[in-house]
This record gives C-alpha cells, structure tokens and sequence, in this order.
C-alpha cells in the first residue's frame, strides 16, 4: 500500500464540519511537514522502514485491512502495538509474519475478534478525552489554547513550527516528569513533595530536578545566598506550584535553566535584584510552560525570563510591576550612583531639586545608568556636573536640567556624557554653559549612539569647547532624534583640516536619522569647513535629516551641513538671509530650500508646510517673536 497526501482548501475543510474525532476520522485528517504536495509514501513491503516524526499529527492512521500499509504507517503502527501489548504479543506480531495484516495483528494485539481500526483508536481518543482532568502535569484548556494559538501562527506562517513544538514540550515535559515514565505514567500523581523554606526548596531541587514541588506558605530569601546568576543554578526539570504563595527577600532570579518544566500559581513580592541579575524569575528556558506567576513591585526592570527557547509559553496572570523609588532631596539623587544595583533601578522625581549648595564633581552620578528616571515634569538645576557619566540600556523622561556651568575637559553634556541604547524623550536644557577643551561635547550629551531621542529643547546655551560640538549631542550615531530645537551660540576652537566639525544639531552624523529639528545658532569656528547649521560632518557619504529647519548664522559655517552629503536628505530649509554659506547646489534643488525670516513666523510653514505636529510642537509663541516650543 502507498499513501499519498494532498493539501485541503479552506472550503473543504469548512464543508467536512470537524467537530469530532469520528469526522477528523472518517476525512482522513494530518497535519503534516512535508516538502512538498502530493506526498506520496511509498509501500513497506519491499523492506524499507520509512521515517515519519513522532509530532506529525494524524489523526488518521493509515492502515491496510487486507495487508501492510505504507513504509511510516508501518513504523509508527508497531510502535504502537508495542505499547498496547508488549514485545511479543503486539510488536512482534505486528512487524513480523506473526499476523496475516494490519487487521489481524490489530485484532490478536487487543485479542478481539472484532475490533476494527476506525473502533480502536476512537475509542482511545475517548479514553484520552475522559481521562483529561486527571493529568495532573498540566491543565487541559491551558493545552488547547496553546495548541490553537500554535495552529493560528502556523497558518499564517505556512508551516507547523509551532504546533509541532507545543507537543514537543508538552510530550518532553511528561517524559521529564515521570522520569522517561519510569515513575509512573500520564494520568498518574507524582509524589507531591512539600516546601516550607526557601533553603529547603533550593536543597530539593538540586537532589532531585525532576520532582513535584509544592508550597505550603510565603517563603523568603533573604539571608540566602545565590549560586551564581540564581538561586537555583542547575536544570530543574520538574514542577513548582506555587500553590498561591509569596516568594520576597529575592536579590537574583530562581532558576538558571529551567527545561520541560511547569511553574504556576507563584507571586513573586518586593524584590531587591542584585546589580548583576539578569532576569526576575528565570535566566534561560527551554519548552518551558508559566501560569499565574507574577511579580510584584519589584525595583528594577528586568526582563520575567532572559532567554525564552523552543515552545515557551505563558498562561494566565503573568503581570510584572516595577515599583519606582521616590527622589525628593539632591542627596537621594546622588544616591543612584551608590552601587551596581542603585544604578539599574527605576526613579522617579517628587521634587524641584536645587544642586547649588552642594560641592559640585564632574559626574553627579559615576558610573553607568542603565536604569530608568522620571522627571515627573520636576528639574535639576544650579548642578556644575554633568548628571550622569554614562547612560546604556537607560530611560530618562520628562525632565528639565537649568543653569549648569560644565568648566572640566572630561563634561561633555548637561545629561550624560555618553548615551547608548537608551530612550531619552521630553528633556529641556536651559542656560547651559559648557566652557572646556573637550571634543564631543553636546547640550544633552557627547556622543549619543544606538538611542531614540525624542522632543528634545535646548534654550539659551553657550558651548565653547575643542571640536565635535552640537547642540543637542556632539557626536550621533543613531537611531532617530526628532523633534527637538536648539537655540545659543556654539564655538569650536580646533584647527584641524576637517575643520572644527560644529553643528546646531550634532558636530558629527554618524549613522540614524534626524527628523523635525529646528536650530536658531550662532556658530563660530576658527575656519568654515566642517561646520553646519544642523550637522558639522560626516565629510563624505549621506546623512538622513528630514523636514528639519536651520535658522543658524556664522561666516566660518555652511546653513544646512558642513560638507555635501545630503544626498538622502529630504525637505530640509536654510534661512535666505543667513550669514553662513548656502548649502543648496545644483544636485539638491528638488531636497534643499530657502526660507525666509516672514515664513520661519508663520505657523503654517511649520504645520503646512513641513506637516509637523501640533500635538508635539507649541506654535503659539510665534506671532510674538518668537520660535515654536516642544510642548
């Protein structure tokens, strides 16, 4: 016998009304992974043992009443025989001359005379359907939703990736469990074993990773030391139900590797994470299934899990809420700085902080933040230090830095020297005076790299420094920095055959794109190369800016950008009666504009024109004198 397989239409299936496992039956129903259709696998009789995955899902089995059946059916129907009546008696008999066909062998395995496959396996499936509820490994509406979201990605994706590895982690993590069902089988309770201590929970677990874990009330961790990135550092393989009970005093994540394993019902409450933990509950997982674990108020923001591979899935409850840690005084600000861990923990502002009497270093906080700050709409002022050192992986919103006085070659940037990785949005300088030999140097930052930034204003500075200065950041290397306005004077003192390289903007466009930026500076530069009303460099390539304005002057600077590269540059406008050198050419007309002083005072140009919005600019002041503001 060979079976061939073929793809169903969506009609056909929608026709054969499969609401039962008689009609997935009785049309003859896989879910198969084949390379191609029509499959056709080939007979069994000539000798061969075909291969067919123990996930392919057939809900049919092919059979040959009158024979054997093709190469995988084969297989996979011995296979079963062995289960049903051992070696001898069911494998035997079917894979060899013991049994005339499929039929007999079926009949002399169960030893009924009459039994036919279509009756054999329906009645195992009705076996399986009674028998749900007391599988106590995991819980069956759980599984059929897993199994539906798997079957909707895997529709979309035109593969079975998902579906085949949710019963891949569902069969391993039985198998796990029962210890390769050595312990006992599917529908039989494994040895509840009680926890009352968090020492006694990591003692059990490392004694026996397979077991079945269960608390009987809150535990806590405090005083207990971690081994490594968690409490628990080897593969744990079995189950932990929390049972409803609280976890607290925790500093590093429970596991380090969790495999085939089940947590449910489990709160995590008010965890101090150590500086180097890398996850709230668990580092890495493999096939792994979490119902109903939370945590609660935790003081960092770290991700539930690190590493999620190959059938991960999450029911349930699984919220996580990071608590924020209140700043009301300059000294509880200082104390970001403190520690490893102080310096990864989320804050927010309570209130106005004045910095003015307090000894003023070069770094208000050392170290890397990578953190999160809100500003709560509060500022820092009369602080002579550049707020962070360096910022990585960090959030700082809603924030106002005033009236700082940066005098060391090492400050670089009212709010960080560095910033990479980070989210930065809603931040306003105000009376910025940076006056060094720096290079790199910025009104928000030295070097800005891997970041969003995002309704940026910086008012009224006045930067004097080495070389590689702009208003916002001295040197940029992406992603996007949009919405944000500069307004001072900026002054490079380097004679350099590059130039000075300042920019209203940035000194220094690596990579990323620029977008809604409006620049009013006076740019002084010992010699015109290199210096830009928006970008100093880059001196060769292209440099994304878009529907961005630069009502900047300085003889010894171009309007727009010090060198020509905006070549992907869009809709970018340089004030007609600027002093600076006019960066529109030949090859720019249909990108590079002039305005006017009349059309920068008229909200249409910025609304109309270059379609910026009214939700995110503040065209108010305008009809006054004045410039649009970042609301």
């Amino acid at each position: 016998m060979s079976t061939t397989y073929r793809k169903l239409t969506a009609q056909e299936i929608g026709a054969m009304d499969l609401d039962s496992m008689e009609k997935l039956w009785d049309n003859r129903i896989s879910i198969r992974n084949a390379s191609s259709y029509p499959e056709k696998v080939g007979t069994a009789t000539d000798g061969s043992y075909g291969f067919e995955s123990f996930y392919t899902m057939n809900w049919y089995q092919s059979h040959n009443d009158s024979g054997s059946p093709d190469t995988h059916s084969f297989k996979r129907l011995g296979q079963e025989m062995l289960g049903v009546a051992g070696y001898e008696k069911g494998y035997m008999t079917y894979m060899s001359a013991l049994s005339e066909n499929d039929l007999d062998a079926l009949r002399k395995a169960t030893r009924d005379e009459k039994i036919t496959w279509r009756q054999y396996k329906l009645d195992r499936y009705r076996e399986v359907e009674q028998k749900l509820d007391q599988i106590p490994y995991f819980d069956k509406d759980t599984v059929i939703a897993q199994f539906k979201a798997a079957f909707e990605a895997d529709a979309v994706n035109g593969n079975t990736n998902q579906s085949f590895e949710t019963k891949r982690m569902l069969y391993g993590m039985v198998k796990r469990v029962t210890g390769d069902f050595s312990k006992g089988g599917i529908y039989q309770n494994p040895s509840v074993i009680p926890v009352t201590s968090a020492e006694e929970l990591i003692r059990l677990a490392a004694q026996n990773p397979y077991g079945y874990y269960r608390l009987e009330n809150d535990i806590d961790f405090s005083g207990v030391t971690a081994s490594g990135v968690s409490y628990i550092p080897g593969r744990f393989i079995g189950i932990l139900d929390g049972n409803g009970c609280r976890m607290t005093g925790m500093q590093y994540p429970l596991f380090g590797d969790l495999q085939y394993a089940q947590v449910k019902d489990l709160t995590i409450s008010a965890p101090s994470y150590a500086g180097d933990a890398q996850a709230l509950f668990a580092v890495k997982t493999k096939k792994v299934s979490l119902g109903n674990v939370k945590v609660e108020d935790a003081d960092m923001p770290l991700p539930l899990v690190k590493s999620k591979t190959e059938g991960y899935y999450e029911y349930g409850d699984m919220s996580v809420t990071v608590g924020d840690r209140k700043i009301t005084t300059p000294e509880e600000f200082l104390a970001i700085g403190e520690s490893a861990e102080t310096l990864k923990k989320q804050y927010v502002l309570e209130a106005d902080l004045d910095f003015s009497t307090l000894p003023s270093g070069e770094f208000a906080v050392r170290g890397t933040f990578s953190g999160e700050l809100n500003g709560n709409g509060h500022s820092i002022s009369g602080l002579d230090a550049v707020l962070f050192e360096k910022m990585d992986g960090a959030s700082v919103t809603d924030l106002t830095i005033t009236d700082s006085n940066l005098t060391a070659d090492t400050q670089k940037g009212a709010l960080a020297n560095e910033i990479r990785n980070s989210t930065v949005e809603k931040i306003r300088v105000k009376n910025l005076v940076i006056e060094n030999d720096a290079n790199q140097a910025g009104g928000l930052a030295g070097i800005i790299s891997g970041s969003e930034v995002r309704k940026i204003s910086v008012e009224d500075i006045s930067i004097r420094a080495n070389n590689t200065i702009g208003g916002i950041a001295g040197q940029f290397d992406g992603r996007i920095l949009e919405d944000c306005i500069v307004t001072g004077t900026l002054e490079g003192t380097s004679r350099h055959q590059m130039g000075a390289r300042v920019g209203g903007i940035t000194g220094w466009q690596g990579d990323g794109i620029m977008r809604r930026c409006l620049t009013k500076t006076a740019i002084t530069a010992p010699d015109p190369v290199g210096n830009g009303g928006i970008i100093g460099g880059p001196q060769s390539g292209s440099a994304a800016v878009e529907s961005a304005v630069s009502l900047s002057t300085g003889t010894n600077a171009s309007r727009i950008s010090g060198w020509d590269v905006l070549g992907i540059t869009s809709s970018a406008y340089e004030l007609e009666t600027s002093d600076s050198i006019s960066s529109m050419n030949e090859t720019n007309g249909d990108r590079i504009f002039s305005v006017t002083e009349e059309q920068s005072r008229d909200p249409a140009f910025y609304i109309e024109t270059l379609g910026w919005s009214e939700e995110v600019w503040d065209f108010e002041r305008i009809p006054a004198g004045g410039l649009p503001g970042i609301r």
